[in-house]
């Protein structure tokens, strides 16, 4: 009896070793992690208000598409954003691509300060700015690098992270809108 306890006690504890040691082996070494780029901002908006005077169109809406392209050694996401409503500023079309620094080089998620670029399928307010440069024709970019960007989850945003604490404590699409209607 208590050499079948012990024989199915080695059992599971070789058993529980090995699954540990699996996993740690794919968290390591497989497993996509969240790398960051080590750029930063050139301004750190203090408020929705400066934000919303630097942009030159607001939108709601959701990202249906990316691409990914290394330009000079880094990393540019352009999403096509599906545009659901403009907030500032005019638009024609109906979807616009967004060019963001970063994205998935498929090994790892390349962020700017903890900022991953839009998921698909998620929806967004985005403060932007028409996009002059080589890396993408006819897109925008999102005024602050990433602190424009709120993810929207039914009535609540998500402010993005490394911003100042008046647009960190913002939670609420409602209140979100009102500072831009301001």
């Amino acid at each position: 009896m208590i050499q079948t306890v012990k024989a199915r006690a080695f059992t599971i504890t070789v058993l529980t070793m090995a699954v540990l040691v699996a996993v740690g082996i794919y968290l390591s070494f497989i497993a996509p992690k969240q790398l960051e780029m080590g750029l930063s901002v050139d301004h750190a908006y203090t408020s929705v208000d400066e934000m919303k005077k630097a942009a030159d169109l607001i939108v709601e809406g959701t990202a249906l598409s990316q691409k990914t392209v290394d330009y000079e050694g880094v990393l540019f996401t352009t999403s096509v954003l599906q545009v659901d409503q403009v907030l500032k500023g005019k638009l024609k079309e109906k979807e616009i691509a967004v060019l963001e620094t970063g994205g998935f080089d498929g090994k790892n998620h390349l962020t700017m300060e903890e900022n991953r670029v839009m998921d698909p399928s998620r929806r967004y307010i985005l403060f932007l700015e028409k996009y002059k440069g080589p890396v993408a024709k006819d897109a925008y970019v999102i005024t602050g690098a990433y602190q424009g960007k709120f993810a929207v989850d039914g009535h609540r945003v998500e402010a993005p992270k490394q911003v100042s604490p008046k647009i960190e404590t913002i939670d609420s699409k409602q209140a979100l809108i009102q500072h831009i209607s301001k």
